[in-house]
């Protein structure tokens, strides 16, 4: 069997599949977009200062079950 080798990839392939993964699970793009570092925009970047740390750490508890292919 011919080897298959993998596409490059870098670190935003990485942050973009997380976002875009979590996002299909339900997880509000607020809190992927503060998982990811991301300032938010507009009106809610000025208005609203929480952090949603809550929200992020179950996020992380859940891509971490997804990767160990835990979550079916």
């Amino acid at each position: 069997m011919k080897n298959q080798l993998m596409e490059p990839w870098s670190c935003h392939d990485f942050r973009r599949s997380l976002s875009t993964i979590l996002s299909s699970k339900k997880v509000e793009l607020h809190v992927t977009e503060k998982m990811l570092g991301h300032s938010l925009a507009g009106i809610l970047a000025v208005y609203n200062k929480h952090d949603w740390l809550d929200e992020q750490r179950e996020a992380y508890e859940l891509w971490e079950k997804l990767l160990l292919n835990l979550d079916n």
